[in-house]
C-alpha cells in the first residue's frame, strides 16, 4: 500500500511539475510559432540610405553619409531634419499588408495613383511605393512597385507634406544643464547671466531660475523659417544690435543682422549657414535685468 500510495505522489508531482513549466513557457512558445506581421516593406531601417519623395512633379533626395541625413535644395546641400526623417522611415516600415482594398489592376485608376511616390533604398535592395488618393481619416491608397494589390495606409501625410526636409534647428547646444554663462550684448549694452553652483546671477544680482530656464529653453529650441548656404545668402551688412555668447564647454556665438521687418539674419559660430528667424522670436532673446529678477 506504501509503494503504491509513493507511486501516486511521484506520478502527481511530475505533472504538477510539467503543468508549471506549461504555463511558464506557454508564451514564449507561441510567441515562436505566431505567424509575423504582415508589414509591407521588409527593409531594416538602419540600412535605409536614400529616401526620395516625388510630389506636385518635383522629386526630393534624402541621403545618408554615415548617421547624418542630408537633402539638396536648389543645388546646395543641406542636413535634414533627423525626427522628420525618422517619423517618415517608420511610418513607411509600418505599413501593413492587412489593408488590402483591391487586387483587380483594371480598377486601379480609380484610386488616384500617379501623384504621389516615395522610393525607399538600400546598398541592396530598393522598395517603390505609389501613393494615390486620400481614402480619409489620415489614410491614403497605394501600391508597392508594380504590384496588383492595393492597399490602405495610415499616417503618410507627414511624409509629404510639409515640403521643406531640411533641418531648420540652430542647435546651439544640446545640453542645458551644461551652460555656464550667458552673455547678451544689445545696441553696446551687455548683460550677463552667470551660473554659481545651482543658482542663476544677472549682473550679480540674483536671478529666478524658472526664468533663466525659460530663456535657456528659447535658445535651444531657436528655429528658423529658412536657411541659406553662406555662398548662396546675400550680404549680410551691418550687426543689428544683437549678440549671444553662451558657455558651455565651449564658446557659442549668435549674431543677428536685419532682414526685413519680419525676420533677422542670423549666424552662429557653429553651422556654416545664414538661418532667416522670425522677428518674434529674435525679439523674445531681448532681455533686460529686470526680466530674470521679477
Amino acid at each position: 500500500m506504501r509503494q503504491r500510495n509513493q507511486k501516486r505522489i511521484a506520478a502527481l508531482m511530475t505533472t504538477l511539475v510539467l503543468l508549471a513549466g506549461f504555463f511558464l513557457l506557454k508564451d514564449r512558445v507561441a510567441q515562436h510559432f505566431q505567424p509575423p506581421v504582415p508589414y509591407l516593406i521588409s527593409l531594416d531601417k538602419n540600412d535605409i540610405n536614400r529616401i526620395e519623395i516625388t510630389a506636385a512633379d518635383q522629386t526630393t533626395r534624402l541621403e545618408k553619409s554615415g548617421k547624418q541625413w542630408s537633402v539638396t535644395d536648389k543645388g546646395n546641400v543641406y542636413p535634414a531634419d533627423p525626427q522628420r526623417v525618422k517619423e517618415i522611415i517608420n511610418a513607411l516600415l509600418n505599413i501593413r499588408k492587412d489593408g488590402l482594398v483591391s487586387i483587380n489592376k483594371n480598377h486601379q485608376s480609380e484610386f488616384g495613383f500617379g501623384k504621389q511616390a516615395v522610393r525607399l533604398k538600400t546598398k541592396t535592395a530598393q522598395v517603390s511605393l505609389t501613393v494615390g488618393d486620400n481614402a480619409g481619416m489620415d489614410q491614403n491608397y497605394i501600391r508597392r512597385n508594380q504590384d496588383n494589390q492595393i492597399y490602405l495606409a495610415t499616417g503618410l501625410t507627414g511624409v509629404f507634406s510639409p515640403g521643406d526636409y531640411r533641418d531648420l534647428n540652430l542647435h546651439l547646444f544640446a545640453d542645458e544643464t551644461k551652460v555656464k554663462q550667458i552673455q547678451l550684448i544689445q545696441n553696446g549694452q551687455s548683460l550677463e547671466l552667470k551660473k554659481n553652483h545651482d543658482q542663476w546671477f544677472v549682473n550679480g544680482k540674483a536671478a529666478q531660475r524658472e526664468k533663466v530656464d525659460y530663456f535657456i529653453n528659447d535658445l535651444k529650441t531657436l528655429k528658423a523659417s529658412d536657411m541659406l548656404t553662406q555662398s548662396a545668402a546675400p550680404s549680410l551688412g551691418e550687426p543689428a544690435g544683437l549678440t549671444i555668447i553662451v558657455t558651455t564647454d565651449q564658446e557659442i556665438r549668435l549674431q543677428a543682422y536685419y532682414q526685413d521687418q519680419d525676420h533677422y539674419w542670423v549666424t552662429t559660430n557653429r553651422q556654416n549657414y545664414v538661418y532667416s528667424v522670425p522677428a518674434a522670436y529674435i525679439a523674445g532673446l531681448q532681455k533686460k535685468e529686470a526680466d530674470f529678477t521679477q
